[in-house]
């Protein structure tokens, strides 16, 4: 695995990726992805001194809206990506996965945690890429660790 030599503006090297079975697959030719972290809710406190907003209640968990291009694999390719259409059946089944987010070289930051999908839809435009879109909800606070190199490196 690659170590990170350079200081870089992070762009193409971030993946979002599914657990299927014991692996972990990247959702193949996404074009976009937007981490929201809304954080605490404001809490206003008033007493007779003056009021004051801070942070409290509950914490509202992390979205992420992603975006891709729709592929539909052979047989024998199922099992290693991530298509739109299983993305559908996973958003019309309220189906909880196992995901991961982050970089793509030793000591970026990747984030893991457990979700579900909302709002899948697809773009059909003529003479252009069949794209989708899709909101994945975080069911928890998620987890964030420095990518390890691959186990015997």
């Amino acid at each position: 695995m690659a170590t990170r030599t350079d200081p870089v503006v992070l762009g193409k090297q971030q993946w979002f990726y599914v657990k299927k079975g014991s692996d972990y697959v990247a959702l193949g030719c996404m074009t976009n992805y937007d981490e929201n972290e809304p954080g605490y809710q404001p809490q206003r406190l008033s007493c007779r001194s003056g009021t004051k907003v801070s942070p409290g209640g509950e914490k509202d968990l992390a979205t992420l809206n992603i975006e891709g291009v729709a592929h539909v694999y052979a047989s024998g390719q199922v099992a290693s990506n991530v298509s739109a259409e299983e993305i559908r059946g996973w958003t019309q089944s309220g189906t909880i996965v196992e995901a991961k987010w982050g970089g793509t070289l030793e000591g970026d930051p990747v984030h893991s945690g457990k979700g579900y999908f909302t709002g899948f839809s697809r773009r059909n435009p003529n003479d252009n890429n069949t794209t989708y879109s899709v909101t994945f909800n975080c069911t928890e606070e998620y987890a964030t660790a420095a990518l390890a190199p691959p186990s015997g490196n």
